[in-house]
């Protein structure tokens, strides 16, 4: 059957990557503070902010990876949603 068909479609597409990373990367301190909450001095030895970067990671703190490292894609999925408005259907 084909119809004549009038109106706004609004296509919304996700795109779901899932990737395993290793290798060295760049955080900036003043970013893991600001996502975070922690203090910018932390008492003792630099491990101490190891947990502090991981939750920055985990919470979408913007971070650099350079070319060495290596990012291997795991699986990548699309999800589209439409929504219509104003739609008129005719023959």
């Amino acid at each position: 059957m084909k119809f004549y068909v009038t109106g706004q479609r609004t296509r919304t597409i996700t795109t779901t990557i899932v990737e395993q990373i290793e290798g060295e990367f760049s955080i900036l301190k003043k970013e893991v503070v600001r996502v975070t909450g922690c203090e910018p001095v932390v008492d003792g030895d630099s491990t101490g902010w190891y947990d502090f970067v991981a939750e920055a990671l985990e919470v979408g703190g913007h971070h650099t990876l350079p070319n060495e490292s290596i990012a291997l894609e795991v699986s990548k999925k699309e999800q589209v949603t439409y929504e219509w408005d104003d739609v008129e259907v005719d023959w």
